[in-house]
């Protein structure tokens, strides 16, 4: 009698858990509806499980498989064995998975009323079962009892169990993990030296507190990424490039992504308290403000440009407040206009992109495709207001106290002025990437911008 080949779902049959993305997913769209579910449910996992998948769908078609464990049941079928799919995960969930794979003999998930987990799963197995001998895939702690009672065992990850058959090894989460917090978005966070070079207070102890701003800054921008990646993770899977992203991939779990996030957010304050005190109430409204972006103001169409444009200048006022610089009102009301430009750039690219690939927008965003051209005029008209500040500025009276040339400040303006139009058309014919950051940071013609923009200061200095 050939045994019955048992399969778990979360963190074995698929690279994640189920649960806990739904639980994420959930508060990303509503927080207090999530709250009031809870208690209401008073935590019991099977009523928790009930109410989430009510309102939380999942596609099954785009879920990170485990290819071992399908290799394993593929070979179990080619022998002609029952395959069952035994899970804790809500049945209508483990339903819809086990109909796309169309592998599974049965299914033995949770109900309403009924944990699949522990010791109940493994007593609704051997009921099933009736008596003959059965294998089992499983991960986790909970599995341990259901170990001890049959054939063969076969673990995914590295739990602790000396009696296993097969281990199917995660590879190293390293190359994950620094995907994941995205270093190559550090570049943002040299705002935090802009003000240094427009109050000309560029001093060996200035440039040493704006690194030490910079790490904590960066960190913390980190610890968000990883949130932020976990709270679109179902969007990111649907996806052309999104997709390959370590959540959406499976390569990081909820919880391995949950620890780091943490770790991160406790290491950035507690550098910040040391390092730089004077500053911390400005990181703490950064990370306050990134927490509500990605959990809320994300889906509210133009309030989120707003608030992307505000933590662009979020990272200007944290170098001025950590060097003690006094605010500039001029600076200020550039940065505004100038990064809400990008903002709205931002969200054209987008638009522009779905367009092009023939996708629908993503779910969690405000804005749909015949609001592409508001957007657009917004973007536009914000880009030729922060030059316009920047044009007022030069002809101020503060200009002529710290620039010996000021007229050398208008090659600025004027070359600022074709990067942001460049820039403009570049995102219209969708041939840009979704962050122009990013994109600016690729772009050769931008170091050139760039390049010039440093010289015509230097003139106005009369440092050349």
């Amino acid at each position: 009698m050939k045994p019955i080949l048992f399969v778990d779902l979360d963190e074995s049959l698929i690279q994640t858990d189920i649960l806990r993305e739904q639980l994420i997913r959930s508060f990303a769209l509503s927080p207090w509806k999530t709250l009031k579910l809870l208690f209401r449910e008073q935590f019991r996992p099977e009523r928790v499980k009930a109410a989430i998948v009510a309102q939380v769908e999942t596609d099954p078609a785009t879920l990170p498989y485990n290819a071992d464990v399908l290799a394993l049941i593929h070979q179990a079928k080619r022998e002609k064995r029952l395959v069952v799919l035994a899970t804790a995960t809500h049945e209508k969930v483990a339903n819809q998975i086990a109909k796309y794979l169309g592998v599974f003999d049965a299914v033995l998930a949770t109900t309403d009323s009924h944990n699949c987990k522990g010791k109940k799963k493994l007593k609704m197995m051997q009921e099933y079962a009736a008596g003959r001998p059965f294998d089992y895939v499983g991960d986790s702690h909970a599995d341990l009892t259901i170990f001890n009672e049959v054939q063969t065992v076969y673990i995914v990850g590295n739990l602790r169990y000396p009696n296993a058959h097969q281990r199917f090894v995660r590879p190293s989460i390293l190359r994950p993990f620094l995907k994941a917090i995205r270093p190559h978005q550090w570049a943002k966070n040299g705002l935090i030296f802009l003000p240094l070079l427009t109050s000309h207070h560029l001093t060996m102890h200035t440039i040493l507190t704006g690194v030490l701003g910079f790490i904590c800054f960066s960190l913390a921008a980190s610890a968000i990424y990883l949130v932020n990646d976990m709270v679109d993770v179902e969007d990111d899977r649907h996806h052309l490039e999104k997709k390959n992203r370590p959540f959406a991939k499976g390569d990081l779990t909820v919880d391995e992504g949950i620890w780091f996030s943490l770790t991160l957010l406790v290491t950035t304050i507690v550098l910040s308290y040391i390092w730089l005190p004077a500053g911390l109430w400005v990181l703490s409204g950064y990370i306050a403000l990134t927490f509500l972006y990605s959990f809320s103001l994300k889906a509210q169409a133009v309030l989120d440009v707003f608030c992307l444009s505000t933590l662009y200048a979020i990272r200007v006022l944290y170098g001025q407040v950590i060097n003690e610089i006094e605010q500039s009102s001029w600076l200020l009301a550039f940065c505004i206009f100038f990064f809400l430009s990008l903002a709205f750039m931002k969200r054209t690219a987008e638009i522009e992109k779905t367009q092009s690939k023939k996708q629908p927008l993503t779910t969690r965003r405000g804005y749909q495709l015949e609001d592409d051209s508001l957007i657009k005029i917004a973007g536009v008209s914000s880009g030729l207001l922060s030059i316009l500040v920047l044009t007022l500025y030069i002809n101020s009276d503060k200009v002529t106290k710290l620039y010996v040339h000021p007229d050398f400040l208008w090659g600025s303006a004027y070359v600022l002025l074709y990067w942001k139009l460049r820039l403009w058309l570049i995102a219209t014919r969708g041939e840009m990437n979704q962050d122009p950051v990013l994109f600016a940071l690729r772009d050769p013609t931008s170091y050139i911008i760039g390049t010039l923009v440093f010289l015509f200061g230097a003139f106005a200095k009369g440092l050349l």
